[in-house]
């Protein structure tokens, strides 16, 4: 949805990957120290809505709640701008994962002969629906994840609305979207801040594999319970996230200048061996969780070695990121 606001505000192409790397989602990580199987992509250092239109160019307009719906919903005609808002939709099922919503991008406001508004939005991966304003409005009610950054103030939000506008010039070269979102990338992954039980980004899989080793160590049945909800959902997310942080330095190589393609060639390096990492080294923590306390003890320190490996590799990453995105 991010994506088609973007191509829609700018009047260009862009890929997911490309747009995943502009937003910082993909080299998005935070660990929960109270809840492991908390979602890893999380908005902690920035909003992927306000980073990725500061790379284009964008202007950019956040309103929440009345003053949203207001905005939106009140006139004959849509606003101007590209409006994005997360909503509830029936139809979705399984994809309603941890109960986030969808995001839908709006695409018209037609008033038929009997007088009825109906709001026609575009929402992947559903393609185009078209709802009453009254189902709209119900639908987007939530309580929602503004997806505003961890410590925000309004980090929840009933109705929230993104509005994109157009540059007020052109949008910005190629090149410097992507050295921007090197350099975001770079610092996403060396945050030192915390907020609570969050801890971002390469700091958080060192502490991840601190517990998962205290886990193995300690013998803690409960405490391995818990962690092992990590393999799962916060896993695939981050592979998921790496995947396409290695498409976005695919793309980003060729629009630097060539004495900077070796630095993205190394951290594409790193972004592929720990992807495969995580796909196919991974030794499975529940496994061992049904009394097994050797095996248990055995895959709960791999797991922390491998992890262990990852951090140091993150760091690297963005040590190459950062060299690469250099002003």
């Amino acid at each position: 949805a991010l994506r088609i606001a973007l191509e829609r505000a700018c009047g260009q192409t862009f890929s997911r990957a490309w747009v995943s790397g502009l937003s910082g989602d993909a080299f998005a990580f935070v660990y929960n120290t109270e809840d492991a199987g908390f979602w890893p992509g999380t908005p902690f250092t920035v909003s992927p809505f306000e980073a990725a239109a500061q790379a284009l160019g964008l202007g950019i307009r956040i309103r929440l709640d009345a003053g949203a719906e207001q905005f939106l919903l009140s006139g004959k005609q849509l606003p101007p701008g590209v409006h994005l808002l997360p909503i509830e939709y029936g139809q979705t099922g399984l994809w309603l994962l941890r109960n986030m919503p969808l995001w839908a991008v709006v695409d018209s406001r037609q008033t038929n002969e009997q007088q009825q508004v109906h709001i026609t939005v575009t929402l992947p991966p559903f393609g185009q629906r078209s709802m009453r304003e009254s189902e709209l409005a119900s639908n987007w009610s939530g309580p929602w994840h503004t997806l505003q950054p961890a410590g925000a103030m309004n980090v929840r939000a009933r109705r929230p609305l993104m509005t994109f506008s157009a540059p007020a010039n052109a949008v910005t070269p190629v090149a410097m979207q992507a050295a921007a979102a090197l350099r975001q990338g770079a610092a996403m992954v060396g945050e030192r801040r915390t907020y609570g039980p969050l801890v971002p980004g390469a700091a958080g899989l060192t502490r991840l594999a601190a517990d998962l080793r205290a886990a193995a160590d300690g013998g803690d049945m409960e405490q391995a319970k818990r962690l092992a909800l990590w393999e799962q959902f916060p896993r695939q997310c981050l592979i998921g996230a790496r995947t396409e942080a290695a498409r976005f330095l695919e793309e980003a190589m060729g629009a630097l200048p060539p004495d900077r393609q070796g630095y993205v060639q190394e951290a594409l390096a790193l972004y592929r061996a720990e992807v495969a990492a995580l796909r196919d080294q991974w030794p499975g923590l529940s496994a061992g969780l049904n009394g097994d306390t050797a095996l248990l003890v055995a895959n709960y320190r791999r797991a922390a070695d491998l992890v262990a490996r990852l951090a140091a590799d993150e760091r690297a990453a963005a040590q190459l990121l950062s060299q690469a995105g250099a002003e």
